[in-house]
């Protein structure tokens, strides 16, 4: 799944105008703008783009591209750990399991911490909520 997700966009949307329609394509290194079946594509987000007010933005979407890069090496190097436990004997069939479930894990939490990061650059801030009655 995360070899995927690096690959195939994570937002995309369409506009029908008079003139066609319109398609955009986000991804996690990749943008593509489809306007009237002509299909430009270029890397995301640019540099001209994280030189303005949204440096946040940029620096947390390439966060999580580079993170989503890692937990795919993660995930390679479990699936490596698991034939290299099944395939010794039994003292690292024994022993393994704890080696593979704490890169499982971590591979995991990398996951969700790359995704509620999309979601939170996603979403717009919550105003905080007052508790209490002011006298």
């Amino acid at each position: 799944m995360s070899i995927i997700a690096i690959f195939i966009p994570w937002i995309s949307w369409s506009v029908s105008t008079p003139s066609g329609p319109i398609n955009k394509t986000i991804g996690l290194h990749r943008t593509c703008s489809s306007i009237n079946g002509e299909s430009i594509c270029h890397y995301y987000p640019q540099k001209e783009d994280c030189h303005t007010s949204d440096r946040y933005f940029c620096s947390m979407w390439r966060s999580v591209g580079f993170m989503m890069s890692f937990t795919a090496v993660m995930e390679l190097a479990t699936l490596v750990a698991y034939v290299v436990m099944i395939a010794g004997g039994r003292e690292k069939r024994e022993k393994g399991w704890k080696v593979l479930v704490f890169m499982l894990v971590l591979v995991g939490v990398l996951q969700c911490a790359c995704m509620s990061i999309v979601v939170c650059l996603a979403l717009p801030p919550i105003p905080p909520i007052r508790i209490g009655i002011d006298i």
